[in-house]
């Protein structure tokens, strides 16, 4: 960087090239994934139920929102433009179809891998809100004759059709009572032992009654419905965070921009001769929030796995170290014009104190609210001092007029 460079050119420079590495990351970094996971996803359904023809139009609808048009953009705007207004948008649309796809494809199932996917359902459901998670697993393990949790085997007994009803949104068919009653009960003592419970299982109940493999499609469907809408609320949830991310990101950029142009020493240089100069302290603090996050990365015990939402504050970290480097010399000076610090810190203000200073206000998560909340408390305090004061002169004004 040529130091004949005019101020304005280097800020440029050095906002242009961190906005370029972001969007340069968020492209190859977590678009590209979440796109190639989404696509994986869509060609294994349409190898899986490529035959059925209702599957295969939501499919066809989830391939035109991802593939040919993953940002809803104009027809006027060809399709690199995503990389700069990508937001997740279209994978999401995309995972909400084949998730439907998904629950559609349940009726061509049949009755064992109906009754594989609802015992494998059991271990899905801690995405599940705390109460709807324990109604789902209770329906689904009396449904199943399988014991609770943390509870011996109990001995074999018939489901709570009531139960299964109320999630799944059926409604069992009542028993009646009197003479039909009394012949199911004798039907049920001619049987040979076991032998309803296993024409229950294989979908061969009593004439009349509901098929046990229709019920059982129902309520893997409902079961599904409330999984994926779970999936899909937390995938939107992420993607909400992740973008707010990025607006904050484009925000501090442009801050940070406007606070090295108009920086006092650019416009009037006798305000601070001996101050430091804006973009070293700028980038001083950037560095200062990069080491902090490096040393958090390195540190760590576990990383966290998501759709991306890890890299808010890998992008936002040293951002915010700058304008903190920037705004915290600022602050420390009006502290000390104030005499709310010693004079001793008032060689912070000058380089090459100031730009460790930067590196400290970019690191440190705490000092730059310590700096904010100590300049509040010395405001505070002076304007209790003044109103002191005014009472004070007040009250012996009074006393000067009585004695007048």
């Amino acid at each position: 960087m040529s130091c004949g460079w005019p101020a304005y050119a280097k800020w440029l420079l050095v906002a242009g090239g961190y906005l370029l590495l972001f969007l340069w990351v968020r492209y190859h970094k977590i678009a590209l994934p979440s796109r190639s996971l989404a696509l994986a996803q869509l060609r294994g359904l349409r190898a899986e139920h490529g035959n059925n023809k209702a599957v295969g139009e939501v499919l066809d609808k989830a391939e035109e929102v991802l593939i040919r048009n993953p940002c809803n953009l104009p027809s006027f705007l060809t399709k690199r433009t995503w990389l700069f207004l990508w937001n997740g948008a279209g994978e999401m649309r995309a995972w909400v179809l084949m998730h439907r796809a998904e629950r559609l494809a349940v009726e061509g199932a049949d009755c064992e891998q109906v009754k594989a996917r609802l015992r494998g359902a059991l271990a899905d459901l801690s995405v599940l809100p705390e109460e709807k998670r324990r109604v789902w697993e209770r329906a689904l393990r009396e449904y199943q004759d399988l014991p609770r949790p943390n509870e011996p085997p109990q001995p074999q007994k018939g489901t709570t059709q009531e139960e299964v009803a109320r999630v799944s949104g059926e409604q069992g068919k009542p028993t009646e009572e009197g003479e039909g009653s009394s012949q199911k009960g004798e039907a049920a003592r001619q049987q040979p032992h076991g032998a309803g419970e296993t024409g229950k299982r294989n979908g061969q109940g009593a004439p009349g009654a509901p098929n046990d493999c229709a019920r059982e499609k129902a309520l893997l469907q409902e079961v599904l419905a409330d999984l994926y809408d779970a999936r899909d609320r937390e995938y939107a949830r992420l993607l909400t965070f992740f973008n707010k991310g990025t607006y904050l990101l484009l925000l501090t950029l442009g801050l940070s921009l406007l606070l090295g142009l108009l920086w006092p020493p650019g416009l009037w240089p006798w305000a601070y001769p001996s101050g430091p100069e804006p973009l070293f302290l700028y980038l001083s603090g950037l560095g200062g929030g990069l080491v902090s996050r490096l040393f958090r990365v390195v540190h760590a015990k576990s990383l966290p796995t998501d759709y991306g939402a890890y890299w808010v504050p890998l992008f936002l970290a040293p951002a915010l170290g700058g304008v903190a480097a920037l705004l915290g010399w600022l602050l420390l000076k009006a502290l000390l014009d104030v005499g709310a610090l010693g004079p001793e810190l008032q060689r912070l203000l000058d380089p090459p104190g100031a730009y460790g200073l930067g590196v400290a206000l970019g690191f440190s998560e705490r000092l730059f609210p310590f700096l904010s909340q100590r300049l509040e408390t010395r405001l505070e305090e002076d304007k209790k001092g003044a109103d002191s004061k005014a009472g004070d002169q007040g009250g012996e004004h009074v006393t000067v007029k009585r004695s007048e």
